[in-house]
């Protein structure tokens, strides 16, 4: 194995192959003496080529990978080991607790109840899965209805690690979906009509048999992709709706909407000032800026604490951008994340851990894969790990 620690390599040898030759001399005497000989080649550990993942299921163990190896960290993030990949690419992780947890990649789920020491396989699940989810008792895919289409497939779920899938009838097809227990989930999609486009987020409190509208947006007319967006939970029932909007040439407008009792009641927390790509969705009122210009991922931490990561594709270094509010407090802007100077590349994964403390993995200039954490809010950046 590799250990990392604050993107320094300090090598563990690892046991790549043993070669002995066996040499026999017999003298004159009855006995003889057999000596061997063993020859030791260390082989270098596995290389992170590319991020394509990175989860935290606890705010001291967290997970990233993509080519070349598995990354793991125990003590929140101060040190990496690398342990061999499950799968020759990564494309999404999800961990239901430190040990518990899955790997998709090309038509291709594996499992691992140890911590990503070993994988068990899966069988291939009925469609695409386009995001991978868990928690404890429930494991979650949306899907495409068809491939290339992009047009939102039936939500799958299995509560046998994987190995059963079936789907879920909800009132329209998931675009998103977030659990935070295997009975409480939300999903996200296109409601309204061409004239008057809505996006809808739905409840369930009974593990999907039943669901509930709890929050509706109008969105501009003539939006391009109603029902776009994403969603995230946490266990203390808090959840976050993005709802995307209009469309322009480098832009998409967004609001971020909050809910602190289960989906009950909702507020606005921010949204994209009105420009080049139209009104954002919702009412028109003077908010906080969504970061970027244009929503990226999202996530919360179990206190309601929760970041956006926008991406600002019309800066003249085009970079990551982030807002979001600590213990449930006001909106706040933390700005741009990353090296001056070094365009921004693909995005990895994103993570909240506890209050103002977040994570991202992200592949600088697409080859140069680095994980970086905030401990402020975003206020200022360090590199946990680097290639």
């Amino acid at each position: 194995m590799t250990r990392w620690a604050g993107g320094a390599a300090s090598s563990v040898a690892l046991l790549a192959g043993l070669v002995a030759s066996v040499a026999v001399t017999a003298p004159a005497a009855a006995s003889s003496t057999t000596s061997v000989v063993a020859q030791v080649r260390v082989a270098a550990a596995p290389a992170v080529t590319s991020l394509a993942a990175l989860v935290f299921p606890t705010a001291r163990v967290g997970y990233a990978a993509g080519v070349g190896a598995l990354l793991a960290t125990r003590d929140g993030g101060r040190t990496w080991v690398t342990l061999p990949s499950p799968l020759p690419s990564v494309a999404a992780l999800a961990f239901a607790s430190a040990q518990d947890g899955y790997a998709l990649g090309v038509g291709r789920l594996v499992a691992t109840a140890d911590g990503g020491r070993t994988w068990q396989p899966r069988p291939r699940p009925p469609r695409p899965l386009v995001t991978l989810s868990v928690v404890p008792g429930l494991v979650y895919a949306t899907t495409d209805a068809s491939p290339g289409r992009d047009r939102p497939g039936p939500l799958l779920v299995s509560r046998d690690g994987a190995r059963a899938w079936r789907a879920l009838a909800t009132p329209v097809p998931a675009q998103a979906a977030c659990f935070a227990d295997p009975q409480t989930g939300w999903i996200l999609g296109a409601t309204g009509s061409a004239k008057a486009p809505t996006t809808t987020v739905f409840g369930t409190a009974d593990a999907g048999r039943t669901w509930q509208p709890d929050l509706t947006v109008s969105l501009p007319a003539g939006a391009m992709s109603p029902g776009s967006g994403t969603l995230a939970c946490a266990p203390s029932g808090r959840v976050w709706a993005e709802i995307s909007g209009g469309q322009g040439m480098s832009a998409l407008t967004s609001a971020v909407w909050a809910s602190a009792d289960t989906g009950r009641t909702w507020r606005e927390l921010a949204a994209t000032h009105p420009g080049a790509s139209g009104p954002p969705p919702g009412p028109a009122r003077h908010l906080p800026s969504v970061p970027g210009s244009s929503p990226g991922p999202m996530a919360l931490a179990a206190d309601g604490s929760g970041y956006v990561l926008g991406i600002c594709a019309a800066c003249s270094e085009q970079t990551y951008q982030l807002g979001g509010s600590t213990r449930g407090q006001g909106w706040h802007d933390a700005g741009a994340v990353g090296t001056p100077g070094v365009a921004t590349g693909p995005l990895a994964g994103f993570a909240v851990t506890a209050p103002g403390v977040a994570e991202m993995a992200i592949d600088w200039d697409g080859d140069l894969p680095e994980i970086l954490q905030t401990r402020d809010a975003g206020r200022t950046w360090r590199v946990l790990w680097r290639a």
